[in-house]
């Protein structure tokens, strides 16, 4: 299997034998005959293949994949985004005495 990123989400290459894999992983599946208004997957021209906006997905099925170079430094640079996104809530919850869902 073969992670990469395309625009904001994660594709995967794999094998038909590896389909379950990625869909526990939590990837959906594309195909190329979608009808859906405001697809991202065709937005990004992926095609028929698993793909995902889910970090968490993505992390899940890296132990079991390749990432291309290119892939994990997105990876990475998002992982480190949603920290600080976290941290930043976090930070407003305690300031302003509330909590989110």
């Amino acid at each position: 299997m073969y992670i990469r990123k395309i625009g904001p989400v994660y594709v995967v290459s794999s094998s038909f034998n590896e389909r379950h894999l990625v869909k526990q992983a939590g990837f959906w599946w594309h195909a190329d005959d979608c009808l859906r208004d405001f697809c991202v997957a065709c937005k990004y021209k992926i095609g028929k293949t698993w793909w995902t906006p889910n970090l968490d997905a993505v992390e899940r099925l890296s132990g079991d994949a390749y990432l291309g170079p290119k892939a994990q430094e997105a990876l990475d640079k998002d992982i480190k985004m949603t920290d600080k996104l976290s941290a930043a809530s976090k930070h407003a919850e305690e300031v302003l005495g509330v909590k989110s869902r």
